[in-house]
């Protein structure tokens, strides 16, 4: 259970770190 917390988590956060940077592209483009 643990386990699957920490990659529900992990994906969270990996979500989270692409959507800052698509911002930033966009606001540089």
């Amino acid at each position: 259970m643990v386990e699957l917390l920490l990659y529900i988590s992990g994906a969270i956060a990996a979500v989270g770190a692409a959507a800052e940077v698509l911002r930033r592209v966009s606001r540089g483009v």
